[in-house]
């Protein structure tokens, strides 16, 4: 399937080009023909941002975006991640398609890659996401969310909001897991909807 090549592609600046030309080739081809084989899905989508994040986070781990240029192409794979976000969300809203409704994981993948540029901007735009997950009734944030705009901030030189603005989100996290708690009473919480700080989170924190 094409869901499968779009997975098997390398994480290079070639791959990430060829996943986004097949995903727009499955677009033209099912507008043009209405098969439903050919029809792009949400987990197409999320193979794709799912590349570009892949992507950003391999090079960042190898110090491949250490200047200031450097970042911005970062900044530009993510942002393309996040077109296509866009994308799917609008699809959704116009045909109520559960199909290609974003999920959870869309937006964090998302979030993870700009978690990864090192820039202020890069950071304000992963709270946006999490602003956006917020005042939706189909993806609520959960604690790999907020962990990665925590990440987003704490991994920004230099910006003096940084250490407040994770503590904040911390401390968000620490507010709405007792609410839901209380709100459970007693009834296990799925993981996928857990806002519960982990040891990831407070490490963050440390490092921010």
């Amino acid at each position: 399937t094409y869901n499968t090549l779009i997975e098997s592609l390398p994480h290079t600046q070639e791959g990430l080009d060829q996943s986004l030309k097949i995903f727009d080739m499955l677009e033209k081809k099912y507008s043009e023909n209405g098969d439903e084989r050919l029809k792009p899905n949400i987990r197409t989508a999320n193979q794709v941002i799912n590349a570009y994040a892949k992507y950003i986070m391999e090079k960042s781990t190898k110090g491949y975006f250490e200047s200031k240029e450097d970042r911005e192409l970062a900044l530009s794979y993510a942002e393309k991640a996040r077109t296509l976000l866009k994308k799917m969300k609008k699809c959704y809203n116009d045909t109520s398609d559960k199909d290609v409704r974003p999920d959870a994981a869309t937006f964090t993948t998302v979030i993870d890659a700009y978690a990864r540029v090192g820039l202020s901007k890069s950071a304000s735009k992963a709270d946006e996401l999490l602003s956006e997950m917020k005042k939706t009734n189909y993806a609520p944030p959960n604690f790999r969310t907020y962990t990665a705009v925590a990440t987003a901030w704490a991994k920004t030189p230099g910006d003096n909001r940084s250490l407040g603005r994770v503590q904040e989100l911390v401390k968000e996290m620490e507010d709405v897991n007792e609410q839901m708690e209380a709100d459970a009473k007693g009834k296990r919480i799925p993981r996928a909807k857990l806002v519960k700080p982990n040891t990831r989170t407070y490490t963050t924190l440390i490092s921010a």
